[in-house]
């Protein structure tokens, strides 16, 4: 690795490190105060949406669009789920639960993910998740976790 590459990928670090400790305590605010009459109702609409799209909202994470939710969930399930269980609550990788999340913030997540850190993979610089991805998985780590898939054999004989 170059001295250039090095520099770059500590200033990184150091700028998620800075985010992690407070460092987004203005943004998250102004974030906050943006939010008003949150619907806990996964699947309902706004009156103030006049777009065909539903939305997914969790009190505290920001509103997606339920193709943007499902796109998290399979992303999830494919890259994710082996660390960091099926409902998030860890495995081998640290617990990714909407209380953690949430008060990580947005930009400190999308740094994780891109860059990673010693037990993250870099999936950004690595090319394997695009930037929309990335915050796709950020703002999807923020919300509740969809409902784990029933594990219903279909065979009903005691």
């Amino acid at each position: 690795m170059n001295n250039k590459t090095w520099r770059c990928k500590a200033l990184v670090v150091a700028m998620g490190l800075a985010a992690l400790n407070g460092g987004l305590a203005l943004a998250d605010e102004k974030q906050q105060s943006s939010k008003s009459a949150v619907n806990t109702d996964r699947n309902a609409e706004t009156p103030a949406d006049s777009s065909p799209s539903r939305m997914v909202k969790t009190p505290g994470a920001p509103d997606m669009t339920e193709a943007d939710f499902q796109r998290g969930t399979e992303i999830y399930l494919q890259r994710c789920v082996a660390c960091h269980g099926a409902q998030r609550e860890g495995a081998t990788g640290k617990p990714l639960t909407p209380d953690i999340t949430q008060a990580r913030g947005e930009a400190a997540l999308n740094a994780f993910i891109t860059y990673g850190t010693a037990g993250v993979h870099n999936w950004g610089t690595s090319g394997v998740l695009t930037k929309q991805e990335i915050s796709i998985m950020s703002r999807f780590i923020m919300h509740k976790p969809p409902a784990a898939p029933s594990q219903d054999t279909g065979n009903t004989t005691p």
